[in-house]
């Protein structure tokens, strides 16, 4: 580029790329401290930029974490709801259990009213034929 103070020459300094004027005099250091100041506000637009960035995946982060937190609390108030029902279930089964247990109770003991009443019936009819019997012995004993 020429060396008449006007054309703008291309640099690279630290991984930066810019441009700037050419040349060592008075425009030169004009151009050159534009340069500095175009450059400034270039890197602080980057870093805007950047912090830009990070905010929003800061904030996309939170809401993962909230969304993770939200499925864990329905996680764990679907697992509560199974456990109650499964109790309810087994309680309800254990009541089935006991009305069946005191059903089966109440029918043995229907079983032996109806055989110690059986018993007493068929005792009292061999007390009765026992009798009968006896007395017509001593019937035919008399009449012999």
């Amino acid at each position: 580029m020429g060396g008449l103070g006007r054309g703008w020459e291309d640099w690279e300094e630290d991984g930066r790329i810019g441009r700037r004027m050419e040349g060592n005099g008075r425009e030169g250091r004009e151009g050159r401290m534009n340069e500095i100041q175009n450059n400034e506000e270039v890197e602080r637009g980057v870093e805007e930029e950047e912090e830009e960035e990070e905010e929003e995946e800061e904030e996309e982060e939170e809401e993962e974490e909230e969304e993770e937190e939200e499925e864990e609390e329905e996680e764990l108030k679907e697992e509560e709801e199974e456990e109650e029902n499964e109790e309810e279930e087994e309680e309800e089964e254990e009541e089935g259990e006991k009305e069946e247990e005191k059903e089966e109770e109440k029918e043995e003991e229907e079983e032996k009213e109806e055989k110690v009443a059986d018993a007493n019936v068929s005792s009292g009819e061999e007390r009765r034929t026992a009798r009968v019997k006896k007395m017509k012995e001593k019937e035919e004993r008399e009449t012999e």
